[in-house]
């Protein structure tokens, strides 16, 4: 895991360095993604997953993302079906499909959920950095909440390895990094006026 953290934060880098020069807007992140991954995802953006507005199918869903982590936590990615998936939350088929229109889609869901707590852990630490010495001291513990993910939820475990082999989660995965690069990189720039 820790050289999965240094090959992270070393990718996060060179996503940074490599959107240097780019125009300063809030596209920037997607034209960054396109010029780095092509246009190979239009076509998972067709049948991405939406999430519902009411009530009772937004518990359906957290219902089959539950079930789902649970599922892949005890027996990883290419043991768990989306028939069992259905059958273990009691609805039908075609409603999971309703939801997620392919496995790949609900993997993809989960993934987005796990990113936006790591991020979201990683941003609050660092919305408080006051010197250089703190923002080390914040990023060393930001990689100790990253582990924390890791040891107690083996669904993530699970999905993360198995990221690489799913079109949908690489792309997302390098999203997430660029995602990452740009808030480590903004933070420590504070600290070095001359570089900005």
């Amino acid at each position: 895991k820790i050289c999965a953290l240094i090959i992270f934060f070393t990718f996060a880098i060179i996503a940074h360095i490599c959107s240097f020069g780019q125009e300063k807007n809030s596209n920037s992140q997607k034209n960054w993604s396109d010029k780095f991954l092509g246009k190979s995802m239009q076509s998972m953006k067709k049948v991405a997953f939406k999430p519902p507005t009411q009530a009772r199918s937004k518990e359906r869903v957290e219902l089959i993302l539950k079930t789902a982590k649970q599922l892949i936590g005890e027996r990883g990615i290419d043991d768990v079906s989306m028939r069992e998936i259905a059958d273990t939350c009691g609805i039908q088929i075609g409603s999971l499909y309703q939801y997620f229109p392919n496995k790949n889609i609900l993997l993809l869901t989960i993934m987005k959920e796990y990113y936006e707590i790591m991020y979201s852990q990683t941003k609050e630490l660092f919305s408080s950095v006051t010197s250089l010495a703190d923002f080390q001291a914040k990023g060393e513990l930001a990689i100790l909440k990253f582990m924390e993910l890791f040891e107690y939820d083996s669904a993530l475990n699970h999905l993360w390895s198995g990221a690489r082999a799913i079109p949908e989660l690489i792309h997302e995965d390098n999203l997430d990094s660029y995602r990452n690069a740009d808030l480590i990189i903004r933070t420590a720039l504070k600290f070095f006026k001359g570089l900005t």
